[in-house]
């Protein structure tokens, strides 16, 4: 806050206390929001620069403001507005949406509306036709959207500078995205959020309810019992991976990246470029056995991994439905902590070595003199 007629207190908002909140942001993962407010507003006069002049310099070296507003205490003006901008600022950042050093929406944003494009997308051609789209509109809104404003919508994308927005009279991802682009350039950040919130996506743009309860599965395994992904969990990858297998019967980097588009992370991006041989073909590519594979040896190994790539995935069902309990006799102790790990065996004691007994002494031999005596 500065006073309108005091122009040091303004200079004082750039160096003295936007440094000290940057500070109290440091290892923050997105900056603290900022809004200035321009007190005593009833004392400018026509002499003095408006506060827009006033603050162009700024918004332009400081991107953590999110609105600039004159008010009055002494009138009353306008404290109303100031306080539901300070309450907008801290409900409904910008920070985790837009990069306004870049003038884009973030990665972590993007990777949501793909993943919500996904979701709407119930015949899965790519594309958001007028009744997904309204479906899409109640959800968020709880109000259908009219032939009009769905006609506007597509006007205004089709005006854009994009020109795969509209394809077939429907939205494509790429117009799914720019339109909630425009919503932030338009200060409708809020409308952004509620559509995420809608969604069950927090203020870290990550799903809430990603981490699967697997505590009554895990509660029922007995020494032996391993977690499996279920035959629906299975046929359900297995239609994704012929999605978007081209029908060649693998999947290249570039279709895994696709896949993951909604995923914040590849669970397997750390075997990259070199996947386990069973799984690929001879160039590197996964088959759908190795797809599989890798999918179960997930679940085996760790079930609330797997849980969360299947939500991300857009798993159609409770993420704990897509594991089941099966009986491993011989499963390794590493997939089951149950299992006690077999104690190495004691190595056998040497053998002491035979102790030699003497032989009897012989008897000597008769002297000569002795055996000329007579008997």
């Amino acid at each position: 806050m500065f006073a309108a007629d005091q122009p040091a207190s303004l200079e004082h908002v750039r160096s003295r206390w936007v440094p000290r909140v940057r500070a109290a942001a440091k290892g923050r993962r997105y900056p603290i929001p900022l809004v200035i407010i321009c007190n005593k507003g009833e004392l400018r006069t026509p002499q003095m620069p408006s506060m827009e002049d006033q603050m162009v310099p700024i918004l332009r070296d400081i991107s953590e403001i999110e609105t600039c507003l004159e008010v009055s205490v002494k009138e009353g003006h306008n404290i109303q507005e100031a306080c539901m901008f300070a309450q907008k600022a801290v409900i409904c950042p910008t920070a985790p949406l837009f990069d306004a050093d870049h003038q884009q929406l973030t990665p972590e944003c993007t990777c949501a509306l793909h993943r919500l494009f996904s979701l709407c997308d119930r015949d899965g051609d790519g594309i958001l036709s007028d009744y997904e789209l309204n479906e899409f509109q109640k959800k968020c809104f709880d109000a259908p959207l009219t032939e009009e404003e769905i006609g506007n919508i597509k006007g205004m994308l089709r005006q854009s500078e994009l020109t795969e927005a509209i394809r077939d009279n429907g939205l494509t991802i790429p117009g799914f995205v720019y339109l909630h682009l425009l919503f932030i350039m338009k200060g409708r950040v809020e409308a952004v959020w509620q559509v995420l919130r809608s969604f069950d996506y927090d203020e870290r743009l990550m799903l809430k309810s990603c981490v699967a309860d697997l505590t009554p599965l895990k509660a029922a395994m007995k020494p032996g019992d391993v977690l499996e992904l279920t035959d629906e969990a299975l046929d359900f990858l297995t239609r994704l991976f012929r999605g978007h297998d081209k029908g060649r019967g693998f999947l290249t980097t570039d279709d895994l990246e696709q896949i993951f588009l909604g995923d914040p992370s590849n669970p397997w991006a750390m075997l990259r470029p070199a996947f386990p041989r069973c799984t690929r073909t001879v160039d590197g590519d996964i088959t759908l056995d190795g797809w599989l594979a890798l999918w179960s040896g997930t679940a085996a190994l760790d079930p609330p991994t797997a849980g969360l790539h299947l939500a991300y995935l857009c798993y159609p069902k409770p993420i704990p439905s897509a594991f089941e309990i099966r009986t491993r006799p011989g499963a390794h102790p590493l997939l089951n902590p149950k299992i006690p790990m077999p104690k190495p065996a004691a190595a056998p004691k040497p053998k002491a070595a035979p102790t030699a007994t003497p032989a009897p002494a012989a008897s000597p031999a008769p002297t000569p003199a002795a055996a000329a005596a007579p008997t």
